[in-house]
């Protein structure tokens, strides 16, 4: 991991915790340090950082985009600033945080206490710079990640790997598979990937606990069984979900199995989905099944549509797992 650190040239308190952290870290992660604006630009560009650690108050003004933790060493917190999690260094610094923050984190600092030391202070560091990094993963995902997750899925869903695209020549090594599998955990579909994976005969490594931070509203996606409903009269209740829930992926992969169904009615389908003005959501569905999916024109019962509704499904997909505020 990159990580580059943030503190004022003049907060000598918080130049010495970098320093004894950088020397307890060692070689376990890339560290460096800015304390002007025109140092922290010419450290992104060249090592183009996993996360940002600031130190107490920011020296000038944050460009958005990266992976913020925050320590504040005592100082308030500014409102305008938003990080995945906050350092707390005191047990009473961390009650005091949680009271308006959600994700806080008890680090110990050992240049004010003796309840720790350097090194315990520097793995639990990098315990947390790992959890960030498998939050919010899908926005990390490579392309021949996100290329075999869509091949796997396809397999999965149409139960043989000729109904999707092969994987396109993608070599594991280039495959981020802890990210493929936390992704597909968090988004309800990981026993459909294993399948997926398994169709394309892929050699996957095992898949090992981690811990993320999630939103405040995350909500384990759930499967919406069929019972007794037709494929049509189930698909049409998969719509309704997203509709006034949103995507997600275990709803699409729902989706695209309820259309690959041997009994499914399209006629019946689509005179459904006219009778609740639902056409539209449809279409745009049917574009976001083909991307995510591999859906095929020959399983869609009305062309899909790449309209304003299907920039917001895909935006709602993407937003699913994203991070707010600390």
């Amino acid at each position: 991991m990159n990580i580059l650190h943030i503190y004022d040239e003049n907060d000598h308190t918080s130049a010495h915790y970098v320093a004894m952290l950088t020397q307890a870290v060692g070689q376990q992660a890339t560290m460096r340090a800015a304390t002007s604006a025109r140092q922290f630009e010419e450290l992104c560009q060249q090592q183009q950082p996993d996360i940002v650690h600031l130190h107490a108050l920011p020296p000038f003004s944050l460009p958005p985009g990266h992976r913020l933790v925050l320590t504040p060493h005592g100082q308030p917190v500014a409102s305008f600033v938003e990080g995945y999690v906050i350092i707390a260094r005191s047990p009473l610094e961390y009650e005091r945080l949680k009271e308006s923050f959600q994700r806080v984190e008890l680090v110990r600092n050992p240049l004010i206490t003796r309840t720790t030391t350097p090194e315990a202070c520097a793995q639990q560091m990098l315990a947390i710079y790992q959890r960030v990094m498998d939050s919010c993963v899908l926005e990390l995902m490579n392309q021949p990640t996100r290329t075999l997750l869509s091949a796997a899925l396809a397999a999965a869903v149409g139960g043989d790997r000729r109904w999707a695209m092969d994987a396109e020549g993608v070599s594991t090594d280039d495959v981020n598979f802890r990210q493929l599998y936390i992704y597909t955990r968090q988004e309800g579909v990981h026993t459909l990937l294993q399948e997926g994976l398994r169709l394309h005969a892929v050699d996957a490594p095992p898949s090992q606990p981690v811990s993320s931070y999630l939103p405040t509203d995350y909500r384990q996606p759930q499967p919406m069984e069929r019972g007794s409903l037709s494929p049509a009269a189930h698909f049409m209740q998969l719509l309704d979900d997203v509709r006034s829930s949103g995507p997600s992926l275990l709803r699409l992969a729902e989706m695209a199995q309820a259309l690959h169904h041997a009994d499914m009615d399209e006629e019946e389908l689509l005179r459904q989905a006219d009778e609740r003005q639902l056409r539209p959501l449809l279409a745009s569905t049917m574009q976001v099944l083909s991307e995510q999916l591999r859906l095929t024109p020959g399983f869609m019962p009305c062309p899909p549509a790449d309209d304003r509704q299907t920039a917001q499904l895909r935006a709602q997909l993407a937003a699913h797992m994203q991070i707010g505020g600390a």
